[in-house]
């Protein structure tokens, strides 16, 4: 029980830490309005204190799964500005991390080839997965949790 819970907390460590590593060297060169949206929107989040605040709710995309509330709990800790975008990705970046961990080594039956594909998800091979995927993460939920769906079905079907 003990070695499981030390893996799933260094699995969230790693990858809250590759997060911290992106926010802070490399996206801030490529940051634009895309990405101060979602802190815009976290900002709302936060002074409504609702996932769901009043001037968003036109309803284009689920919010919930984006970069917006991680943003809002690194606002609430009294980060502000990009500091509060780049803590807030970090724990998103941790929190996708693990979940792709866990889907992958439970499909494998293996947590070192697990933790292996779920590093290679978060290796960005171009400019579009340095910005849609690992900075707004914007494309990044979408593609953990359609692996999870289709992985599970696999495992359980």
């Amino acid at each position: 029980m003990f070695r499981s819970n030390f893996t799933n907390f260094f699995v969230v460590v790693f990858g809250v830490t590759v997060g911290l590593i992106h926010q802070v060297f490399i996206y801030p060169y490529i940051f634009h309005a895309d990405s101060a949206a979602y802190q815009v929107l976290a900002s709302a989040i936060k002074d409504e204190l609702s996932l769901l605040p009043h001037d968003f709710i036109y309803g284009n995309q689920l919010i919930l799964l984006k970069i917006s509330p991680f943003i809002a709990v690194a606002e609430s800790a009294g980060f502000t500005a990009f500091k509060a975008y780049a803590i807030g990705g970090s724990l998103a970046s941790g929190v996708w991390f693990w979940l792709s961990f866990f889907i992958l080594s439970s499909f494998f039956d293996n947590k070192k080839l697990g933790f292996l594909l779920a590093l290679c998800l978060f290796i960005p091979m171009g400019r579009d997965d340095i910005d849609f995927f690992l900075g707004q993460q914007s494309h990044l939920s979408n593609v953990v949790l359609a692996m999870l769906i289709c992985l599970s079905l696999l495992i359980y079907i």
